[in-house]
Parts: C-alpha cells; sequence; structure tokens
C-alpha cells in the first residue's frame, strides 16, 4: 500500500474508531473510478490540509479530475 495511504488509514482509524477501515474501503474503492495518480494526490492534499473525512477526498478527487479534464493539469498529475 502505498505511504499516502497507510497515512490515511492511521489518521481514519484514530478519528473514526470502528469506521476507519471501512472509510479506508471506500477511498480505495475510488481507485478504480478514478485513478491511483488522482487518489493519492487527493489524499496528499487532504492529509496537508488536516481535514481527515472521506468527503474531502472524495471532493479533491472530483476536483482533480475536473482540472485534468479541461486540459490544464494533464502535466500535474503526470509530475
Amino acid at each position: 500500500m502505498p505511504l499516502l495511504f497507510a497515512q490515511l488509514q492511521t489518521a481514519l482509524r484514530h478519528r473514526e474508531r470502528q469506521q476507519g477501515d471501512r472509510i479506508m474501503a471506500k477511498v480505495l474503492a475510488a481507485v478504480r473510478l478514478h485513478g491511483l495518480e488522482t487518489v493519492l494526490l487527493a489524499v496528499k492534499q487532504v492529509l496537508d490540509a488536516g481535514v481527515i473525512s472521506i468527503e474531502q477526498v472524495l471532493q479533491c478527487t472530483l476536483s482533480l479530475n475536473e482540472f485534468t479534464y479541461s486540459g490544464t493539469g494533464r502535466n500535474l498529475l503526470e509530475t
């Protein structure tokens, strides 16, 4: 598992206690829909902001997808 996912899982387990693993499963499911790189970037943004929630991860993922599909974010995701 990538380090960012492990960090998120630890934070979720601490914050959400019994629901942490279930929430982490939703994050991992987002990889199938949005791609590993996009979800990793979203997780990094959420961890950096200190707001640990599935809603924030998904919102960041959707924002990154919009940014990429508009043609302006291609280089950001490739680096």
